[in-house]
């Protein structure tokens, strides 16, 4: 029990690491669910090679169903940059509401279901779909959030799906992933 717990803070510290690139090995970390999932969303955006023509101005990340994630990833994204493009953070309360080109959607546990119709209906084409429901992959989902029996959180990553949508993760974020196919 221990163990898994050491290795999710490892995991979130490694994240907080290879996000800033400087870490205070004195502070100490709180990980909430919501925290861990907006900094995995904005650390997916830097560990993910998009194509050429993915976005310009504005890289935009979807928000379905769970505002506490839309809050803490806005306020994490505040005045920082993906390449030259600003983060735009959007909040939709279901995936019928989507719009818009967005780089990365996030559907909630209670919206990850719908990721088969939404990879039907959206160009995948330089989108990344996370859902926060283990074995998502299955029906298109890239990652998916996974959360153990000890609360320990995670996230499982499907390079098949990655490919598809012609995106190429970084071999950091494939060894941070619990599982990959």
């Amino acid at each position: 029990m221990k163990t898994k717990s050491y290795l999710t803070l490892l995991f979130v510290v490694c994240l907080l690491f290879i996000s800033s690139g400087i870490i205070n090995a004195q502070q100490s970390i709180q990980a909430s669910p919501t925290r861990f999932i907006a900094y995995s969303l904005y650390n997916f955006s830097k560990f993910i090679d998009w194509p050429s023509d993915a976005f310009s101005n504005t890289f935009q990340i979807a928000i379905v169903g769970d505002k506490n994630v839309y809050q803490e990833l806005l306020d994490l994204a505040k005045n920082k940059k993906q390449g030259n493009a600003t983060y735009q953070i959007s909040y939709f309360k279901n995936s019928n509401e989507l719009s818009g080109a967005n780089n990365i959607i996030y559907l909630s546990n209670f919206y990850s279901g719908k990721v088969h119709d939404l990879s039907i209906k959206i160009s995948t084409h330089g989108v990344l779909l996370v859902t926060e429901r283990e074995g998502m992959s299955g029906q298109g989902s890239t990652i998916c959030f996974v959360t153990a029996d000890n609360g320990t959180m995670g996230f499982e990553l499907s390079t098949a799906n990655a490919v598809k949508s012609q995106l190429k993760v970084h071999t950091q974020l494939e060894k941070l992933a619990l599982k990959v196919d």
